[in-house]
């Protein structure tokens, strides 16, 4: 099991990213790049990218050189959104994403990351560390 927004488990991403065949996919319909951004983390500010192209899909542990799309949030929101609990364009309607990029490619690509939760379901499975777990570090 790896702790939510480790190494370890930015690892575990990029395994299931590369293993599915859908982003695959979606990579070559229409290249994209998300940033991550999660302030106030146990681990300090955390940041990784998502590159769905051609090629397929990575996940990325640092900044992107040129993401089209860059969210921002805290840890709180961040572990929300791992469980499910809120989206991307939830938090865009109620204000708790900062955004940087294209707010229409957000809307155009929601097949992408439609498809992106279902890839990294196996990974929130197995994830510890959000805050409604005993061993939460705040």
């Amino acid at each position: 099991m790896a702790e939510f927004l480790s190494a370890e488990w930015l690892q575990a991403l990029d395994r299931a990213a590369q293993g599915s065949r859908e982003l695959a996919e979606l990579g070559r319909e229409a290249p994209l790049v998300v940033e991550q951004r999660v302030n106030d983390t146990p681990h300090g500010d955390v940041t990784y990218h998502i590159v769905i192209d051609e090629h397929g899909a990575r996940v990325v542990a640092g900044k992107a050189p040129a993401p089209d799309i860059a969210l921002t949030t805290d840890f709180t929101t961040a572990c929300a959104m791992h469980r499910g609990d809120t989206n991307a364009q939830q938090g865009l309607n109620t204000g708790i994403f900062k955004i940087g990029g294209s707010v229409g490619q957000l809307l155009r690509r929601r097949d992408a990351f439609a498809a992106l939760a279902d890839v990294f379901a196996s990974v929130r499975d197995s994830t510890t560390g959000t805050p409604e777990e005993p061993n939460h570090r705040r």
